[in-house]
């Protein structure tokens, strides 16, 4: 289950197994300064690291989503 809060410059995010009674997420993260140059951050229950992805290109809020997607793909 994806949780999205998505503001005029940012977008929050938390992800969430369906399954699970103990509603807690297992990865959260958002995108800073929507518009602007952005920055993706984002992080794993139990990682140590946390995942930080910069662009000098401005994002909208559908580019911002996109970046979103594309990460918790990859994880």
């Amino acid at each position: 289950l994806l949780v999205l809060n998505v503001g005029s410059s940012s977008l929050k995010f938390a992800l969430y197994a369906a399954d699970d009674a103990s509603a807690s997420a297992f990865a959260r993260g958002s995108v800073e300064a929507v518009g602007r140059a952005t920055r993706l951050h984002a992080r794993m229950q139990g990682v140590e690291s946390a995942a930080e992805i910069k662009s000098d290109a401005p994002f909208t809020q559908d580019g911002a989503l996109a970046q979103v997607l594309d990460w918790i793909s990859r994880e």
